[in-house]
């Protein structure tokens, strides 16, 4: 975490909340399942960011952050305010660490952080909309890899188009663009 300590106390500040306020930012997206939909994805938020905690074999840097976004869980509920500006901050955070760390570190930091917000779209199930179960495994396709073609797309179901839509600006934001194949780009 020495890579974000010599910053300016905002761009810190910037970089800790975004594991916590990207996972808001996709669990508010759709606020269709009311307070039993929030607590679900509030819990999967939390479930990450600790997972991520334990998971030094990916990256330092990225455990470390997640360490500092734990630490400060007393300020989530500040951090769980003014969400629409999510992907602005991700984008922001992206070129503040251009010059502090390598462009691995950043990769895998957006990488952590889609995961983080599709586990969140993944906790709740708001629309029962079952047509569109293939249209939302492929964003899953999109964002981490993979095939469709063994056609199991029921542990994507639970996310909705308004949770794909915040994932996509998310996505584009963190530099990491989806293309037609299905690929971050």
């Amino acid at each position: 975490m020495s890579e974000i300590l010599d910053l300016p106390a905002d761009q810190q500040d910037l970089i800790r909340a975004l594991p916590y306020r990207v996972g808001m930012y996709v669990s508010y997206a759709d606020m269709d399942g009311g307070e039993e939909s929030a607590t679900q994805e509030h819990q999967a938020c939390e479930a990450m960011i600790t997972a991520y905690v334990e998971d030094f074999c990916k990256s330092e840097f990225v455990q470390g952050l997640m360490e500092e976004t734990l630490k400060h869980q007393d300020r989530w509920s500040t951090w769980a305010k003014n969400l629409e500006s999510v992907p602005d901050e991700c984008a922001r955070a992206v070129e503040v660490l251009k010059g502090k760390v390598g462009k691995r570190e950043i990769t895998l930091l957006g990488d952590n952080l889609l995961e983080i917000g599709f586990s969140v779209a993944q906790a709740y199930r708001e629309s029962g909309n079952i047509k569109s179960i293939k249209l939302l495994a492929r964003l899953k396709n999109m964002l981490f890899g993979g095939s469709d073609a063994d056609g199991k797309y029921a542990n994507y179901v639970n996310v909705s188009a308004k949770e794909w839509e915040a994932l996509s600006a998310l996505a584009l934001s963190l530099g990491q663009p989806l293309n037609p194949q299905g690929k971050v780009a």
